[in-house]
């Protein structure tokens, strides 16, 4: 058709079509069919980029809360013979893997006696919270989802129909925000890389090779800066047993950008890990001799964090989760905020759980 969104959204309506026929299935036809719409749900999301499947033909945003948003860690340390950490698995990252589409459903009005609450797609309705009232012009308003499936039971045979179903109910959190409306701060970031001896070790990558976790994150460290501005700053800090910075803080537009991801190749791993003193290091050069934000910093259009990329595994000085957890807060204290994109799977998820407590960011690669 050489239109994907029209495609996107055909797809779509076919895939919504088919979750309400699928009660009408015996156990062996649903099973296939199941799977079968996992691949057609898996592809939209492809085609549409980072998109999800309830983005398709809507352009506002909603709300998450935070935490993980699968077990994957989990599930590969598995597949790895590594025994994961109990902190690996968390009741969010479990619930992330199940699909609920909140966005186009609202309370039903007086009328509606089917107590399905779906809204028609072809009509240009004002969005209802729970109590029927007109949400149009709010910035969040609540919506639900309810959900029925089949319980594949193949151990015994189920003796009522009542047993032979599950039943789920979501709640969301949607907004009249476009966005296209949304826009972020500017940055200034500085990144702390890690070049430790454990970040030469390898896993195989999603194609089956194996590469090791210094690769990624100098690859990942070079996707970051093709998404920065002109008007974001960036800093980059190496450590392994020592901190060394690679490249002051400045504007963008001040940088040779070719230069440095020439300059990032070049790092190899090797050494101890040293990460309270790199993190003591990024805080500094945000900071004055009293230990305040330096003016410069201090622009209310900017946001200031420090972001790791290292597989958390400290072996010198502050070694200890809760000294690490003081540094953090230290920094958030001051308006310094900070992001761990953890390296492997053996990051250390029990330093995730406890940063998670100041609202501090985490992502895996």
């Amino acid at each position: 058709m050489k239109d994907a969104k029209k495609a996107s959204l055909l797809a779509k309506g076919g895939f919504d079509s088919a979750i309400q026929n699928l009660d009408n299935l015996n156990d062996t036809s649903y099973k296939d069919s199941t799977l079968v719409m996992q691949l057609l749900r898996d592809n939209l999301t492809l085609w549409n980029g980072e998109s999800t499947m309830d983005d398709v033909g809507d352009d506002t945003i909603g709300f998450a809360v935070g935490g993980a948003k699968d077990v994957t860690t989990f599930r590969e340390c598995i597949e790895q013979n590594i025994m994961p950490k109990a902190s690996a698995i968390k009741v969010e990252g479990l619930f992330y893997e199940y699909y609920f589409d909140t966005k186009k459903i609202s309370k039903p009005n007086g009328n509606d006696q089917s107590g399905e609450g779906q809204s028609n797609d072809d009509e240009k309705k004002a969005p209802n919270d729970n109590n029927g009232n007109d949400c149009g012009n709010d910035l969040f308003y609540p919506s639900y989802c309810c959900g029925v499936t089949r319980n594949i039971n193949y151990s015994k045979k189920a003796t009522n129909t009542e047993d032979e179903m599950e039943y789920y109910i979501t709640t969301g959190l949607n907004s009249n925000i476009k966005a296209k409306d949304l826009k972020r701060k500017h940055l200034n970031l500085i990144v702390v890389l890690d070049k430790s001896g454990s970040m030469s070790c390898e896993f195989p990558d999603n194609n089956g090779n194996y590469v090791s976790k210094m690769d990624i994150a100098k690859k990942a460290l070079k996707g970051l800066l093709n998404l920065l501005t002109d008007k974001d700053r960036i800093g980059i800090i190496t450590f392994d047993e020592r901190s060394q910075i690679k490249q002051n803080l400045k504007l963008l537009s001040a940088i040779n950008i070719n230069e440095l991801k020439r300059n990032i190749d070049k790092i190899n791993a090797g050494g101890g890990t040293y990460l309270s003193q790199a993190f003591i290091k990024g805080k500094d050069m945000f900071v004055d001799n009293d230990g305040k934000v330096k003016d410069v910093y201090k622009d209310i259009e900017y946001s200031n964090r420090i972001m790791f990329i290292t597989d958390a595994c400290p072996n010198m000085g502050d070694i200890h989760d809760k000294d690490l957890l003081n540094i953090s807060q230290t920094c958030a204290d001051i308006g310094i905020y900070s992001t761990f994109i953890g390296a492997g799977v053996d990051f250390n998820t029990d330093l995730e759980v406890q940063l998670l407590i100041l609202k501090e960011e985490i992502i895996m690669v």
